[in-house]
């Protein structure tokens, strides 16, 4: 399990859990298909209108493919 966000959470992290610092509307810093699920949660109010496209185009990149 990966945490992705500009910092960590307040809560202890469960033990297969590993976080990574970063901004999406930087991009993530993740290759393609590498994930079997990707949640976002508490992003709307932190994500321009115009750029509501190219974040949910990285998250769909980063999201492991239907086989």
């Amino acid at each position: 399990m990966v945490g992705f966000d500009l910092r960590p959470g307040k809560e202890g992290p469960p033990p297969n859990y590993r976080f990574v610092r970063g901004d999406v509307l930087q991009g993530l810093s993740f290759g393609r298909d590498r994930f079997d699920l990707v949640h976002q949660s508490l992003l709307t109010p932190g994500i321009p209108l115009d750029l509501w496209a190219t974040v949910l185009g990285e998250l769909v990149r980063v999201a492991g493919r239907l086989r």
